[in-house]
């Protein structure tokens, strides 16, 4: 507990220096590309944050973490008033660190996704957040939206986006699978 107080401050410190060096460049894609990774170490410097919260240093309550993630990701994404909005339903669980680094940036990637895409300008929608436990104490997270959906042209099943194939990657070792509610996807 004492080194992770020492170092808890470094996962922070690195997007808030990628912040101050995007904030240079003048070329918009490349930007959105620095803030995006900003987004997935924020994600993850949370989750040290959140450890250090917790009583003991093995699990971390998924559900203030869901949270605090997807609020901070709304603040940073959603620049004015929206008609977008969040609703999360987490049952309250304890979750592994590693399960929690793998399911925040599932979420974390998820939602990016869905404010960058899901929601033209002027279409007001829902993104949604849902964890249930079951009787087995297996956890199921759901990440879904009401926009606009999946262009034809994007292959869920072998995504040519980092964001996706992180998503993919990630969702493997969780036996996690990723569905859209198109007619085959």
């Amino acid at each position: 507990r004492e080194i992770h107080h020492s170092v808890k401050n470094n996962p922070q410190i690195v997007p808030s220096l990628l912040t101050r060096q995007a904030r240079r460049i003048e070329d918009e894609d490349t930007r959105a590309l620095f803030d995006e990774s900003c987004s997935r170490i924020r994600s993850m410097a949370l989750i040290h944050e959140r450890l250090y919260e917790s009583q003991g240093l093995a699990a971390i309550d998924f559900a203030a973490y869901a949270r605090d993630l997807t609020n901070d990701l709304f603040k940073a994404y959603m620049a004015g008033p929206s008609g977008i909005r969040l609703q999360t339903t987490v049952e309250p669980v304890q979750l592994s660190v590693d399960t929690v680094v793998h399911c925040g940036l599932i979420i974390n990637e998820l939602v990016l996704n869905a404010l960058k895409y899901a929601f033209p300008p002027g279409r007001e929608g829902v993104i949604y957040i849902q964890v249930e436990v079951d009787e087995n104490s297996e956890c199921t997270l759901l990440v879904r939206d009401n926009g606009v959906g999946f262009p034809e042209a994007v292959d869920l099943h072998r995504p040519e986006t980092l964001g996706l194939q992180l998503v993919h990657t990630l969702a493997h070792p969780l036996t996690g699978r990723v569905a859209s509610g198109r007619p085959g996807g």
